[in-house]
């Protein structure tokens, strides 16, 4: 089986923390039988140590969705693929479910990991940007005022996807609480391709192995399990 990661707005060629991220997922998809994991797709707008921070592109919905697009390309042409998206690389994958291009490839599933609301990015990308550009350079992401006029809602997106989609947090994430969950499930009641699984006990937005064994075993089962038994 052939997993595609698309990442979220943190950069593991930058961060040490989302290396660490990115590790465990590639880990555990493979201990759930993908025997191959493509989890070096990059947006514009990551950028990492040897990059002219000023000069590069800034993250931007279409950037990302454009990236993805060629890291799909890479795939073999004669297999299905399943797509793992982690917090920006959600609105990514759901994206890419319905491209008006219909030579893209489409994943058969989609695995997402901590979708943002639609008000926590526009606080995030408009009300604390000043904020959030300094950090973003601390996790390998270039914010600036035109990321957040290039997203959709998540909320929205889903409504509609017609590609078979999971949806899991943590119950300790800040960017995807249990009651965010619980709210997009109502919204998603009458698409039946849509499952939301139990918030993973003790889990944040960004998992490693640092947040303990059974937290980890817990978070790949909330992820994997559903597409392997």
């Amino acid at each position: 089986m052939n997993l595609l990661i698309l990442p979220g707005s943190g950069n593991p060629d930058a961060s040490p923390l989302y290396t660490k991220v990115y590790d465990v997922i590639s880990r555990e998809a493979k201990n759930f039988g993908f025997n191959q994991v493509k989890s070096d797709t990059r947006y514009p707008g990551h950028v990492s140590a040897s990059d002219n921070y000023d000069q590069s592109d800034p993250l931007t919905l279409s950037g990302a969705v454009k990236a993805a697009c060629k890291a799909i390309q890479t795939l073999p042409d004669d297999e299905p693929f399943t797509i793992l998206a982690r917090s920006f690389g959600c609105l990514v994958a759901l994206k890419l479910a319905s491209h008006e291009d219909q030579s893209i490839r489409r994943a058969s599933k989609n695995i997402l990991w901590g979708p943002s609301p639609y008000w926590l990015l526009w606080q995030i990308c408009v009300r604390d940007l000043k904020k959030e550009k300094e950090k973003g350079k601390g996790k390998g992401c270039k914010l600036d005022e035109t990321t957040f006029p290039s997203i959709e809602s998540f909320e929205s997106l889903i409504i509609h996807t017609s590609i078979r989609t999971v949806v899991a947090s943590g119950d300790q994430d800040s960017y995807c609480s249990p009651a965010y969950l619980n709210y997009l499930s109502s919204l998603t009641k009458d698409n039946k391709l849509v499952i939301f699984n139990p918030p993973v006990v003790g889990a944040i937005h960004e998992v490693t192995d640092e947040c303990g064994e059974q937290v980890v075993q817990d978070y790949a089962v909330a992820l994997f399990k559903e597409w392997c038994y």
